[in-house]
């Protein structure tokens, strides 16, 4: 399965699908959504859609590395890391 980011741990979601049978896992999906705080209206203007490419990168890490400390599987990158350096 797909993890989401917008989760406390996802680390404690990449166990239970492990605990559920899953053989591999795939990090991260979008995150948000995006809102203007001055604006008080989405960044996106259907509403539902997340934020994606290089800027969440750095998020995209953190929950790779969180998957990788509590599940022993294999982990697909994708969420910001567009290149195997990332």
């Amino acid at each position: 399965p797909k993890l989401t980011p917008n989760v406390p741990n996802v680390g404690e979601i990449a166990a239970a699908a492990a605990e559920g049978g899953a053989d591999a896992l795939c990090a991260i999906n979008t995150v948000g959504p995006a809102f203007y705080t001055s604006q008080g209206h989405p960044v996106l203007t259907n509403t539902l859609g997340g934020m994606s490419g290089k800027g969440v990168l750095p998020i995209a890490l953190k929950c790779v590395r969180e998957i990788r400390a509590a599940v022993d599987l294999p982990v697909i990158g994708c969420g910001g890391i567009s290149n195997a350096d990332d």
